[in-house]
């Protein structure tokens, strides 16, 4: 079980999901070799300033706002990021799928969730059009 009882954990997830807070992610790490996660950054940039502080020996969690639509319709969506670096120790890409849910009871609200291992993963065309994809109607730059 993962312990994510850092109350700037809530903190940040609450600025990502405010309209009126330019905060647009936040990306959790683990504290030591220990299960307890804490807020390693927080920024209000894209996907790729995200991607930037993933590493490949590392098991993260991230959580970003994506506004899509066009000038007369935006829409603000949330994705859960889980990254798992490929030279992450084994125990702790084990534990992922139980830590994920963990993380989960803070990062409640998402429309989409990307589990990432490579960099590609988090290409902010491939998770914008991931995001545009399941809000359904899209209604982006379309002429009749």
């Amino acid at each position: 079980m993962a312990d994510v009882s850092d109350a700037a954990i809530q903190s940040a997830y609450d600025d990502v999901r405010s309209d009126s807070n330019p905060t647009t992610w936040v990306v959790l790490e683990y504290e030591g070799n220990g299960n307890k996660l804490k807020v390693k950054a927080t920024g209000e940039g894209g996907i790729s300033e995200l991607a930037s502080h993933v590493a490949d020996n590392s098991v993260l969690y991230g959580y970003i706002r994506v506004t899509t639509g066009d000038q007369e319709s935006r829409r603000a969506k949330f994705v859960f990021v889980s990254w798992i670096g490929e030279g992450a120790g084994i125990m702790r890409k084990a534990k992922v799928s139980v830590h994920k849910a963990n993380v989960k009871s803070i990062f409640r609200d998402f429309a989409v969730e990307v589990q990432a291992t490579d960099r590609d993963d988090l290409d902010e065309a491939k998770v914008t059009a991931t995001v545009v994809k399941a809000g359904g109607a899209n209604y982006m730059g379309q002429s009749s």
